[in-house]
C-alpha cells in the first residue's frame, strides 16, 4: 500500500510545476492584455515572453512589466512580443489580477536584456511549485 502512496504523491507533485511551451505553439495574447510595447522602434528590436503550460498559477495572468511598468498580461500557454528601444532594459513578472491572484510583487523576478537595433530575444515565464514565477532567456 505504501508504495502506491508513494507513486501518488509523486506524480501529483509532476503535476504542479509548469511545463515550457514552444514560442510557434504558444498562443498569441489577446490585443486587450496587451498594454504598452506594441510598435516597432526605430533602432530597437524586440523580445518575445511566452508563458508555460501547467496547473500552477493556471487561474493567474502573469503580468509581464518593463522597467517596472506593466506591458502585458499572459494568461497559460500564451505569448507577447514587445519592442524595446536600444539599450538596456529590466523585464519583470509576477501575478497580476484579483483574490488569490493579486499583485504578489514580493515574488517578483527580473531580467537585464540589452538591446541593439534588429535583437530579438525570447524569454520564458514559469511558476515553481512554491508560487515563485521566474522569467528567463531561451535564447
Amino acid at each position: 500500500m505504501k508504495p502506491i502512496l508513494y507513486a501518488v504523491a509523486l506524480m501529483s507533485l509532476a503535476g504542479c510545476a509548469t511545463k515550457p511551451v514552444a514560442p510557434n505553439l504558444a498562443s498569441e495574447a489577446p490585443a486587450e492584455r496587451i498594454i504598452a510595447h506594441q510598435m516597432p522602434i526605430l533602432g530597437g528590436g524586440s523580445v518575445t515572453v511566452v508563458r508555460d503550460k501547467g496547473f500552477t498559477g493556471k487561474g493567474c495572468y502573469f503580468g509581464v512589466f518593463v522597467n517596472g511598468d506593466l506591458a502585458a498580461k499572459l494568461g497559460t500557454a500564451e505569448r507577447v512580443q514587445l519592442y524595446l528601444p536600444a539599450g538596456r532594459s529590466l523585464l519583470g513578472s509576477h501575478t497580476v489580477g484579483g483574490g488569490l491572484c493579486h499583485e504578489n510583487d514580493r515574488n517578483e523576478r527580473a531580467e537585464a536584456v540589452q538591446i541593439a537595433s534588429g535583437d530579438s530575444f525570447t524569454y520564458r515565464l514559469a511558476m515553481s511549485s512554491d508560487g515563485i514565477v521566474t522569467i528567463t532567456p531561451l535564447n
